[in-house]
């Protein structure tokens, strides 16, 4: 059971919608873009249940390429500005959730984005080729924590490297991020590299706080904190993914081997 006001930081990776990733039997997909849409904007409602003032939810996505669009039907699906535009009219529309958008960072992959669409060598039918994911984050509130004392964490805390630098500050900050994409052996249809966690955890949270994914799915997230000093929590709907993640955070792979 997840007590209310508990969780201090929400890092995760919704499904991507007309990806055709395998997220496991329990999984069912989307049949419209706008069902996709409120499922992430009451996803993100629910996952602010579960902070107290301050709390963080980070949320990597992509836009997708929309594939044989009818006319008038856009040729990309603009989830990031639709999410943000959804979750500002929720905040409008109840009195019970205020979320406050902090800004999104750019996850730059370094690599040529995608094979090319046929004819998309010539003007005549181009293709955009996305090379990046957004990475939008939230903060309930006012971005100050209420429940930590930081003088006293920082004066306590065991391990300096679970701190924060002012050069890894200044690098944090920054609205774009090279990241090479994930390769590790833990098997999973859609991972995102360990840095990006690595990142938000130490930019956005203090050692001893509670980091929470709620899609774990290989458990990325939850390694990222343990190795900083930070509690976590791990939920997935694949009973497979939760193994995986219970091996990553023992340390083997899935042959049983170290990792």
């Amino acid at each position: 059971m997840i007590v209310a006001d508990h969780v201090d930081l929400i890092v995760t990776s919704p499904p991507y919608h007309g990806a055709k990733k395998d997220y496991g039997p329990n999984f069912h997909g989307f049949s419209t873009y706008d069902e996709y849409l409120h499922f992430l904007a009451e996803y993100i409602y629910l996952c602010q249940q579960v902070g107290s003032e301050g709390m963080r939810i980070c949320i990597v996505i992509d836009a997708m390429n929309r594939e044989n669009p009818k006319d008038g039907e856009d040729y990309m699906y603009p989830v990031t500005h639709d999410l943000v535009r959804l979750v500002h009219e929720l905040n409008c529309k109840n009195s019970n959730i205020y979320l406050r958008y902090l800004g999104e960072i750019h996850w730059y992959k370094n690599h040529g984005g995608g094979k090319n669409a046929l004819g998309s060598f010539s003007p005549m039918k181009p293709v955009i080729r996305n090379n990046g994911e957004s990475i939008l984050i939230w903060v309930k509130g006012q971005k100050e924590f209420t429940n930590i004392d930081e003088k006293l964490v920082v004066a306590t805390c065991e391990n300096p490297d679970y701190l924060l630098t002012t050069e890894e500050y200044m690098k944090y900050t920054l609205g774009t991020w090279e990241i090479q994409p994930n390769a590790d052996k833990y098997r999973h249809p859609a991972k995102f590299p360990s840095e990006i966690p690595h990142r938000l955890i130490k930019l956005l949270t203090f050692p001893g706080q509670v980091v929470m994914d709620p899609m774990c799915g290989s458990g990325v997230t939850l390694k990222a904190a343990q190795d900083l000093g930070r509690k976590f929590i791990g939920i997935d709907q694949n009973p497979s993914f939760c193994q995986i993640s219970q091996d990553r955070l023992a340390g083997i792979n899935r042959k049983g081997d170290a990792a």
